[in-house]
């Protein structure tokens, strides 16, 4: 198992110093909640985004790419789905550049943390046989490559370990490792959000018998029944899967809706897996968890349905250093037959998918 130290080069620790000792021609690539805590912090003249109308963020002008003069210096807080592709464009530009997290590690500046990362080296440090453990269950060398990339990423914030990755949203969960079966599929999509996923299994599994969606936000939902109105194989519960049965409160956000934490939001309803397969008598061949860091709740509430079915497992976990370790911990524990796969899907942080096989 690879672990590297942090590595900077002596051009991105002159730029850096650079950068922050003379003022004057300073942008932020990206108008993101970094970038905004940069500009706290140092004084710029603008932000770039080209795909905006506006012409100021945060107080300071919003500026296109190729209107930034040739001499300036620009720190690119895009840091999820497209950062090498923004890097990319700075080149492109031939723009004296750093990315943030390069920019935050060698600065030493109180930037704003990298979401999900927080704790990192700790929670390493006091887990390392855990880690190596999950390193040494998995089933093929891209999963080895991608745990130590990830994992490296993360813990030296140098983004040159995402260089062998791309944005791949559309092509998520569904690997061709998995041992769903061809015909008669139970699907369980929890966390559908706009049934992408849903739809996009049926496409590869033409004879599936059931597409079951589960979405916490009402309207949400609604908006699910609505799009597969007709469909019978397609089927909505407004639930948020979890290790209880009850009601939550929900903060709302667009994909990255989650369980409140300070108890402001809407009141959900939500289910142990294990209680609804119970109930209902659904017995899924693939469940695909990606529930904004509840990922380990929902896991806890289908105990019984994995121990007893071992179905085909894809979880996120990206949302909590902790959860990469945890949650093989706990599928392992339950049902210790499964291989195990990783495969990261951006160039960033964010889509880290953990495959449980049958």
């Amino acid at each position: 198992m690879r672990i590297s130290a942090p590595s900077f080069t002596a051009e991105q620790v002159g730029f850096v110093r650079d950068f922050l000792a003379r003022p004057g021609l300073r942008y932020v690539y990206g108008r993101t909640q970094e970038g905004a805590s940069l500009a706290d912090l140092v004084a710029i003249d603008g932000f770039i985004d080209d795909f905006t109308s506006d012409t100021t963020f945060n107080g300071l002008p919003c500026v296109r790419l190729n209107d930034v003069p040739e001499s300036a210096r620009v720190v690119s807080t895009v840091i999820q789905a497209f950062a090498n592709a923004a890097i990319k464009k700075l080149q492109d530009r031939n723009l004296s550049y750093a990315d943030y997290f390069a920019f935050k590690a060698i600065s030493g500046l109180p930037l704003k943390e990298i979401p999900y990362w927080v704790g990192a080296q700790p929670h390493f440090d006091a887990n390392r046989s855990a880690y190596s453990t999950l390193y040494s269950k998995l089933a093929d060398d891209e999963s080895r490559v991608t745990f130590e990339r990830v994992l490296n990423f993360r813990l030296n914030h140098d983004l040159n370990e995402m260089s062998s990755f791309t944005a791949n949203l559309k092509g998520m969960y569904f690997e061709p490792f998995l041992t769903v079966p061809r015909e008669g599929a139970v699907f369980f999509d929890v966390g559908s959000f706009d049934g992408y996923n849903s739809a996009h299994f049926a496409q590869l599994y033409p004879a599936m018998k059931l597409a079951l969606l589960f979405e916490p936000i009402p309207a949400q939902a609604q908006l699910l029944m609505e799009k597969f109105h007709g469909q019978p194989r397609f089927r909505v519960f407004d639930l948020a899967i979890s290790d209880e049965d009850g009601t939550v409160m929900f903060s709302v956000n667009s994909t990255a809706s989650h369980l409140s934490k300070d108890g402001s939001g809407i009141a959900v309803k939500t289910a142990r897996l294990d209680t609804f397969c119970g109930q209902y008598g659904y017995v899924p061949d693939l469940i695909k968890m990606d529930i904004e860091g509840s990922e380990i709740r929902a896991l806890t509430g289908a105990a019984e349905t994995i121990r007893t079915h071992r179905p085909n497992l894809a979880v996120s976990v990206y949302h909590n250093v902790s959860h990469l370790t945890d949650a093989f911990a706990l599928i392992d524990r339950l049902n210790p037959g499964y291989k195990y796969y990783l495969r990261h899907y951006t160039e960033g942080y964010t889509e880290t998918v953990l495959f449980a096989v049958a």
